[in-house]
């Protein structure tokens, strides 16, 4: 079969994008970095499994809870992105592909690092101990950065899943999705500049959770070092490090030649790029930020400042008590605090705490004792 110049380099061009990403994917680049970060992950949510179950579950269902088990469930549906881009032998429709990557890459995604700052900005601000005004004024700075990082990027991401349909040779090498590409200037123009707010905003997280920490550093005792281990620094300082690396990372990131949403579009900490390998993004922050917040989420309410723990409490848990509801409602751990003992000298008489004397509130009704007694003794 003869092929005129234009097929042939069409061939050309689909077999060595093919072979590039088979490379990638045989020599373990790629494809070893995603299962062994994922294999961590589930290895992690194992053995910290018998903790969820004893400190979350018994919980009510309180902003504390659900983002917890939101963030801590979220990467496991990450998993199912791998996929899209290996050779499955499945039979996909190219509007089945493009939902699957925007309902577990881009919601999943966007949502779950959300959450996880919002969890930071709550310890930060049990942390501080501010004023209303000023967390408010906090808020309103991360909301505007957030929305002008995210609605960008989540315009950009909708463009990049689209999909074509498979050719003979895609289909025959056993990719599930083919992906139509972004072509527009102005969609990657403005994700760039998406970038550059989302580097902001990392800087400004971290900028804040360094100022804290020295604030708490000189308003209490001991080294610095043991002020971060006090205050859960070092989930703290790990997570706003590697949001700001990952946010570098975007940002100073080059454009692949495969033009591949998982290599496109990827919230990576590291590129390797040589003269001889296709750049390979390794991806940990999906699954490394979530760990993090929800170690500081479970570390710091074993805070040893006691305004620190009652305000995660307040925020997270169980809000203060107002007095409309019963006290069976307001703290689940009610019954749990052990009561202090009271000994008692006779019926009706309760001895105090300090050496013995009657108290006042048990003299009631001694009088008529007496009484009783002297009538049966005439």
């Amino acid at each position: 079969m003869s092929l005129t110049p234009q097929q042939l380099a069409r061939l050309t061009q689909v077999a060595s994008a093919s072979l590039k990403l088979e490379s990638v994917a045989t020599n373990g680049v790629d494809l070893e970095s995603k299962v062994s970060i994922h294999t961590v992950y589930v290895y992690y949510y194992l053995t910290t499994f018998s903790e969820e179950v004893n400190i979350m579950w018994p919980q009510k269902w309180r902003i504390g809870k659900v983002l917890f088990l939101f963030i801590r469930y979220a990467p496991m549906f990450f998993m199912v992105t791998i996929l899209l881009n290996m050779r499955v032998y499945a039979d996909l429709s190219p509007k089945t592909c493009t939902n699957l990557w925007l309902a577990f890459r881009t919601t999943l995604d966007f949502t779950s690092i959300i959450a996880s700052e919002v969890a930071l900005l709550i310890c930060l601000f049990a942390l501080l101990n501010a004023r209303r005004p000023y967390v408010l004024l906090l808020v309103a700075i991360y909301t505007g950065m957030t929305l002008g990082a995210s609605i960008p990027s989540l315009r950009y991401d909708e463009r990049v899943a689209q999909t074509l349909p498979l050719t003979d040779l895609e289909h025959d090498l056993g990719y599930a999705c083919t992906w139509a590409g972004v072509s527009d200037p102005n969609l990657r123009l403005a994700n760039k500049k998406a970038g550059y707010v989302s580097l902001a905003k990392a800087v400004a997280l971290s900028a804040f959770a360094l100022y804290i920490f020295l604030v708490r550093y000189r308003n209490q005792t001991g080294t610095l070092f043991q002020t971060m281990r006090r205050d859960s620094g070092v989930y703290i300082l790990a997570f706003v490090a590697l949001r700001l690396g990952a946010a570098l990372a975007l940002t100073l990131r080059t454009e692949n030649d495969l033009n591949l949403p998982g290599y496109v579009f990827s919230m990576c900490v590291l590129e390797i790029q040589n003269t001889d390998k296709v750049s390979s993004p390794v991806r940990i922050f999906q699954v490394a930020v979530p760990m993090l917040a929800c170690r500081l989420l479970l570390e710091i309410r074993k805070s040893a400042d006691t305004s620190v723990r009652t305000a995660i409490s307040t925020i997270l848990f169980n809000p203060p008590w107002t007095g409309d509801e019963t006290k069976e409602n307001f703290d689940d751990d009610a019954h749990e605090r052990p009561q202090e003992m009271v000994r008692f000298q006779g019926l009706g008489r309760r001895r105090a705490a300090d050496g013995g004397e009657v108290n006042q509130d048990a003299e009631v009704g001694t009088d008529t004792n007496a009484t009783v007694v002297e009538e049966r003794r005439v």
